[in-house]
Formats: C-alpha cells, structure tokens, sequence
C-alpha cells in the first residue's frame, strides 16, 4: 500500500500515505478519475521518485471541504 508508516498504541502499523489505487478505494472514485484530478492539482500530492502518493490528512481535509450542506 503506502510508504510513511507509524506505530499506534496497540502495535499495529498506520499508514499515512496512500498510492493511487488506494488513495481512489478510500475516496471510492475511480483510479482514472483521481488520476486527473491530481493531474489538474485539485487533490495535493508528493512525488517520490517517479511515484505519487498521496498524504490521507489531505484527502480527508478534501473530503470535508467538498460536503454540501443540505436545508
């Protein structure tokens, strides 16, 4: 799955960031779709080497920021 990893209390590994397919699994949107919106720079992303990744603060800041409010 991803790179940056901590240990959280109960010793198991949280990862932080995600790759392309599981950053799209975890917004439920297609690969292709959130390939273009990163290309577009509508989600921020880190590039290491010739992959990207994606940090899942940042998607979950996204998530908020795009909700519509309903009345």
């Amino acid at each position: 799955m991803a790179s940056v990893r901590t240990i959280n209390q109960n010793n198991k590994v949280d990862v932080r960031l995600l790759d392309l397919r599981s950053a799209s699994q975890y917004l439920g949107l297609s690969y292709w779709t959130l390939r273009t919106m990163i290309f577009n720079h509508e989600i921020p992303f880190i590039r290491a080497g010739r992959r990207i990744l994606i940090d899942q603060q940042d998607l979950d800041r996204w998530i908020e920021e795009h909700k519509e409010q309903w009345r």
